[in-house]
Order: structure tokens, then C-alpha cells, then sequence
């Protein structure tokens, strides 16, 4: 029982150090003072020494073995929602800078979303919403 609560506890803790990253994140990137590559890389480095996730290795995996990526891994569907929510954000700014791994951002963060939605069990409109919406954006970039 204690285990358990203790994991709970791991768990709840990672989400919150999650939603800090990806505050900071956004909040930098709406600073004119930053530079958007420079907010990328900071939020990297805090992805990696606070929740122990190697976004550009992330992005280097095979769009085919995302799940297997995952299988591994001790985050929520919530919290890859969160991880797929800034991959996606990272492909639409570099799709503005017209960046070439813009494509395999979004290809990464549809595909998180769609292990998402067989871990969560659930269907979320919005959720569908942010895939088509990319789907949209990959086409465009086709």
C-alpha cells in the first residue's frame, strides 16, 4: 500500500514538473527578448534533468516505434498529451521559420496523440481537433 502511494505520489509529481516546463516554455517564447530556438532549447534541457526525457532523441525515434518508446516509460496519457501538445507547438514554430524538421515535429506529436488515445480509453474532441488540425498543417507542407 505504501508502495503504491509513493508511486501515486512519483507520478503526481512528474505532471506537475511537466506543466512547469511547458508554462516556462510558453511563457519565454512570448517574451520578445527570446528568441524561439533559445526557448526550445531550454525547455529540452529541462525535459531532460527534470523528467529524465530526451526530446530530441524523442524526435529521432521512428514514428513506428513511438509506442514502443512510450511502453517503457512511466508517464500518464495526460502527461504525453502535455508532451504532444509541445512537440506540436515546436512543429508550428518551425513550420514559421520554415525549419525542415518541422514535418517530423508534427508527424512525432500526431502519433503521441494517437497512443494517447488508445492508453486513455477515451475519445477527446479536442484532442481529435489538435490531430486534424496538424494533419491540416502536414498536408499544407506536402
Amino acid at each position: 500500500m505504501e508502495r503504491r502511494d509513493l508511486i501515486m505520489d512519483e507520478i503526481e509529481q512528474l505532471g506537475q514538473i511537466l506543466e512547469a516546463i511547458i508554462s516556462r516554455y510558453f511563457g519565454m517564447k512570448s517574451k520578445p527578448y527570446t528568441s524561439v530556438n533559445e526557448s526550445i532549447a531550454i525547455a529540452n534541457v529541462a525535459f531532460l534533468s527534470k523528467a529524465n526525457l530526451d526530446v530530441d532523441q524523442l524526435l529521432k525515434t521512428p514514428i513506428n516505434r513511438l509506442a514502443n518508446y512510450f511502453d517503457k516509460s512511466r508517464f500518464t496519457s495526460r502527461q504525453l498529451e502535455i508532451i504532444a501538445d509541445y512537440i506540436a507547438d515546436i512543429g508550428k514554430e518551425k513550420l514559421l521559420l520554415n525549419a525542415i524538421d518541422s514535418q517530423q515535429n508534427i508527424q512525432t506529436s500526431i502519433e503521441i496523440y494517437r497512443i494517447v488515445d488508445v492508453l486513455s480509453e477515451n475519445y477527446s474532441l479536442k484532442r481529435a481537433q489538435k490531430v486534424s488540425h496538424l494533419k491540416w498543417l502536414l498536408a499544407d507542407l506536402l
